[in-house]
């Protein structure tokens, strides 16, 4: 409730008139909204005042200050005037006092010896765009109230003439607490309805997108929702064909690249409104599985969607332009690419640095060699915990030098659980790459799995799991290919 409304008065005080300021709270809050300031006496040297105090005297209406001897010396409460009169300058600050102090009252409350207080006033003002009040002018909306039978505040109640020359003061646009609490349970309750309706409608937007995809020469099975029942998240799972797109651009009467655009605004529409529909809670994200685009449109004619978690790339040729548009997709976290040439590999590998991936799948890219997985940074290797290897012709180990470096890649994926190694012509391992990587990586030998294709054992070498102490990685020698 306050956060909305506010407070009605801000009760400042020193700690020996605390009985009074105690008192007060008491009598108002029955009917009105308060904040008793109970911060400690003094600013000392390095103190500022509490991110509390300040958002309370920015959302307060009246500000009442006790008065007692402290207030001449101590910073605190002036330092709550001068903040108060410079953020709510149409606002009253109603000083209370005994008779013998209340005729140089306002000077002592707008005066200030530290320069360290005035360097903080300004930085907290700066935040609000207001100036610091250098004293205090009482005017028409001013009120500074004696407490004319008391000789001092100290140990004192609040008179009956006080407390209602405070509620005459007030300016009649306060609610009562009970009004109050009803008016804000009636605005919890319209706005818990708003969010309801806005995300049926959410929901209802998202499944006439998908309907709309799947009327297309998309298909049903090119574009459908997937449920994961392991982690009970669904995703929308897109599988786009070079021959689709130019199908449906003949059809829409589009060229190619604003039939990918459209396509593209679609899914982006798909993602906003589905992600509204359950505020995130059980939906994952996109699953997008292009086939042949690139060498359909060489330019991209607009990014890729948003929301895109899985990307699957196959195609003759990866375009820098296609490489480009990986920059920006950090929620990215499975990238499979099986083209046949990268135009710039380095491209390719800078973008990944960018990324957290945790899966990366890479085959049939006749320029991948060792010693560019050797240059992905810390960053890309760390994050990883599935690598797939397959029909790679110019990734070769062969020589005991080439192996000992591509184990020490792989040590450096301290995060990796699953690895496969899937025809690659060109690798040759021997049993000690095997021993040195399940002995020393810490996930592979805890539960990791690996798989491998007989064509790149050495002839001879004995694959013996179950002597490396400590191991249990499910170790797989693939039978036939795995494409």
């Amino acid at each position: 409730m306050v956060w909305w409304l506010g407070y009605d008065f801000f009760i400042s005080y020193c700690h020996e008139s605390e009985s009074y300021a105690k008192g007060l709270y008491d009598s108002l809050s029955r009917k009105y909204v308060c904040f008793l300031d109970r911060a400690p006496e003094g600013i000392q040297a390095g103190e500022t005042v509490g991110d509390s105090i300040s958002a309370a005297l920015k959302k307060s209406r009246i500000l009442v200050v006790v008065w007692s001897p402290a207030v001449a010396t101590n910073e605190w409460p002036r330092a709550e005037c001068r903040f108060f009169a410079a953020v709510r300058p149409d606002r009253r600050l109603i000083p209370i006092s005994p008779a013998p102090y209340s005729s140089d009252l306002p000077q002592i409350l707008f005066a200030s010896e530290l320069q360290m207080l005035q360097d903080e006033l300004e930085r907290w003002i700066q935040t609000v765009n207001s100036v610091v009040p250098e004293s205090f002018v009482p005017d028409g909306q001013q009120l500074a109230i004696v407490e004319g039978g008391l000789a001092d505040l100290r140990g004192s109640t609040p008179s009956s003439e006080t407390l209602t020359k405070l509620l005459e003061s007030y300016d009649g646009t306060s609610v009562p607490t009970t009004a109050r609490r009803i008016m804000c349970a009636v605005y919890t309750v319209l706005l818990g309805l708003s969010i309801g309706l806005w995300m049926y409608y959410a929901g209802g937007v998202a499944r006439q997108v998908v309907e709309q995809l799947q009327q297309n020469p998309y298909g049903t099975a090119g574009v459908s929702e997937v449920q994961d029942a392991s982690t009970s998240e669904f995703l929308l799972r897109a599988i786009v064909r070079d021959r689709q797109v130019a199908a449906a651009a003949r059809a829409h009467k589009l060229s190619d690249a604003e039939e990918w655009r459209r396509l593209c605004q679609l899914l982006n529409d798909y993602h906003y409104y589905q992600w509204w529909s359950c505020l995130g809670f059980g939906y994952d994200g996109i699953a997008l599985e292009i086939h042949g685009l690139p060498d359909l449109l060489e330019t991209p004619a607009a990014a890729l969607p948003e929301g895109i978690v899985d990307l699957r790339i196959y195609a003759q040729q990866l375009p820098d332009d296609w490489i480009t548009l990986l920059k920006s997709k950090r929620e990215l976290k499975l990238l499979s690419i099986s083209v046949d040439t990268l135009e710039t590999p380095e491209s390719l590998a800078a973008i990944l640095g960018e990324l957290s991936l945790s899966e990366l799948r890479l085959s049939k890219c006749r320029d991948f060699t060792r010693q560019w997985l050797a240059g992905l940074n810390k960053q890309t290797r760390s994050g990883l915990n599935t690598l797939y290897l397959s029909q790679l012709p110019e990734l070769k180990v062969q020589a005991a030098e080439d192996e000992d470096q591509f184990t020490a890649m792989l040590l450096n994926c301290r995060h990796l659980n699953k690895l496969t190694l899937d025809q690659l012509w060109g690798c040759r391992f021997s049993d000690n790459f095997f021993q040195v990587l399940l002995q020393k990586h810490p996930s592979l030998c805890d539960d990791g799995s690996i798989k491998i294709d007989p064509d790149t054992i050495l002839e001879g070498a004995i694959l013996r799991i179950d002597a490396i102490p400590g191991c249990t990685c499910k170790l797989e020698v693939l039978d036939f290919p795995d494409l």
